[in-house]
């Protein structure tokens, strides 16, 4: 047992507390955490330390567990997905230059595709991944209204409001390019208008 793994237990252990011990074992049998006990432990561990470090604001302490419920199990928990989001975005905002940016754009937009895998909700997670990619990727506008139109026509009159303006937003810059005609700019405001 290596010292990492090691340390990680014990600050899985002080944060589960006394009470904590039933789940350790309920976690070590569960496969959604991990092949086998040891990998579960270990995930376990980390969803604490990313949920520890989200929680008091400290995003980039939180990356490296992050990135290892990532890979290792991420059918453990949709928080893998929430707190990923807010981390890579973190990371995005803060990377030194900007190819180590638009490399982290990539990974956000592989995690939105992961949380639909594993968590479903593709019209509310379509919506955010347009949104972000509108954020962080100017030139992707043509990928980012096909994202904001599918999550529309999913989600019909649940549409998020943001979304809703985003993809009007985006149609009409779509128009000033001419890669749609007046009469979709048209179609898709009243859409839009009906289902708000």
């Amino acid at each position: 047992m290596n010292n990492k793994f090691l340390g990680g237990v014990i600050l899985m252990l002080l944060f589960a507390g006394v009470s904590g011990f039933g789940q350790i074992s309920k976690i070590a049998k569960d496969p959604k955490y991990g092949p086998d006990s040891t990998s579960r432990i270990q995930c376990a561990s980390n969803l604490s330390i990313v949920n520890q470090y989200v929680k008091i604001n400290t995003l980039d302490y939180a990356y490296d567990a992050w990135l290892s419920c990532y890979h290792n199990c991420p059918a453990a928990s949709k928080n893998i997905y929430i707190h990923g989001a807010k981390i890579l975005k973190y990371k995005i905002e803060n990377a030194p230059d900007d190819q180590t940016a638009q490399s982290f754009v990539d990974s956000l937009m592989a995690m939105y595709d992961q949380r639909i895998k594993y968590y479903g909700q593709p019209g509310y997670v379509y919506g955010m991944k347009g949104i972000d990619l509108l954020r962080y990727r100017k030139d992707a506008i043509d990928e980012a209204y096909g994202y904001l139109e599918k999550s529309i026509d999913l989600r019909e009159d649940k549409v998020d409001e943001s979304v809703a303006v985003s993809f009007i937003t985006t149609s009409y810059a779509l128009l000033q390019e001419k890669k749609i005609q007046p009469d979709q700019m048209i179609s898709n405001y009243v859409k839009v208008t009906d289902l708000l």
